[in-house]
């Protein structure tokens, strides 16, 4: 049986990231969301109990260049807890405060582990930025050929055409 690839593709839409979460079960719930030009699409809801910004972008370069940052960056204050980039979607998660974003608690680090996981198939590698560590995949690298394994060449294929093999002989058998 093959299993389809759920990979989405740049540019997803944020509709769609909403959709996965939903129907992987996930306390989500919309409250509104608005069209723009990058942004083009900002849907503001709530998950887990904290406020949830689900962002699509024109391109992945696009919200790179609006949003520079790499994966392991702590956020700076004004920041929400928690920042998720996949391809050209920007999740931010948490309550956006003057000062420092504050730690996750324990059920709030479940909660995210889970969307990550979730988000993962569908938007990974994902660039994640938080103020408490989170579980997050990272991409395994392509397999390569290992340099030990030595394939021989095989023989050159003849242009002649192979000999017919033998008839059966048409004598009664003992």
């Amino acid at each position: 049986m093959i299993t389809p690839n759920p990979q989405l593709t740049d540019p997803a839409a944020a509709n769609t990231v909403f959709l996965v979460m939903a129907e992987a079960r996930l306390p989500i719930v919309a409250n509104n969301a608005a069209a723009g030009m990058d942004p083009v699409k900002v849907i503001n809801g709530t998950y887990a109990g904290w406020p949830m910004l689900i962002s699509e972008y024109k391109s992945s370069a696009t919200l790179a260049k609006a949003r520079p940052w790499t994966a392991g960056d702590l956020p700076a204050a004004g920041d929400a807890p928690v920042s998720i980039v996949g391809l050209n979607i920007l999740i931010e998660w948490g309550p956006t405060v003057q000062g420092k974003p504050p730690k996750l608690e324990a059920a709030q680090v479940e909660a995210m582990n889970e969307l990550i996981k979730t988000l993962d198939p569908y938007l990974g590698p994902l660039l994640v930025r938080t103020s408490s560590p989170l579980v997050v995949p990272t991409a395994s690298p392509s397999p390569t050929a290992s340099s030990s394994a030595s394939a021989k060449p095989s023989a050159k294929p003849s242009s002649k055409p192979p000999k017919p093999s033998p008839r059966p002989s048409k004598k009664p058998r003992d």
